[in-house]
């Protein structure tokens, strides 16, 4: 989805105004003068629709309100990804598609635009200003963790039950956690606090990284 997802952000600020903003009323964007930004709120909106044959009709449609281009992605991003029509999902098999003229038919035909030259339109400016450069693979982020001394180790001279190792074994595995929510990889240096390794082995655990 990353893949598709850099293509179209880029370009779905120059196609609306190309199409005349010929989308459903569920597509999620920033709209109207910043004065008129309030998050949550459907704005209506008089537009150009087309019907099947590209004629061409008028209506009034909502659209949402976002404080900012970021929340306006954010919640854009999740609409694609999780809309549903009845028990599947409307976007059906745009998650990991690679192939930016097949995500645009996919967008197309689920019903988020009208526009009979939708595809066409999307598709011609991807190739117009080479956008395909941007379609990168990005790499997992890997990080390695060293809570450093094993087992009781620096005993609190105010308070006998704190230990500086059980302390720092405790932060560095909430790091893992947390860090691991935000699909980073993360080795530590040892599977369990008890086990004692030199600091040359732990060291060795960073290879290749």
């Amino acid at each position: 989805m990353q893949r598709i997802k850099t293509i179209f952000i880029t370009i779905w600020s120059v196609l609306f105004s190309w199409l005349g903003i010929l989308a459903l009323p569920v597509v999620l964007l920033v709209v109207g003068n910043i004065t008129d930004y309030i998050t949550g709120i459907l704005a209506s909106k008089y537009r150009e629709e087309q019907d099947g044959a590209g004629r061409i009709y008028y209506v009034t449609a909502g659209f949402r309100k976002y404080p900012d281009m970021a929340a306006s992605i954010k919640d854009h991003s999740l609409y694609l990804r999780q809309a549903m029509d009845g028990m599947r999902l409307r976007y059906d098999g745009l998650v990991g598609e690679r192939d930016y003229r097949q995500a645009a038919i996919i967008i197309r035909y689920g019903s988020y635009a009208t526009d009979v030259e939708y595809v066409n339109k999307l598709c011609q400016i991807i190739q117009k200003w080479n956008l395909t450069e941007y379609d990168k693979e990005i790499k997992t982020m890997r990080i390695c963790l060293d809570a450093g001394h094993y087992g009781k180790y620096n005993q609190s001279p105010a308070d006998s039950w704190y230990y500086e190792s059980d302390m720092v074994w405790k932060i560095h595995l909430l790091q893992k956690k947390y860090l691991e929510e935000y699909g980073v990889e993360v080795v530590t240096t040892r599977p369990e606090q008890t086990e004692d390794r030199g600091l040359y082995e732990r060291g060795g655990c960073f290879g290749g990284m």
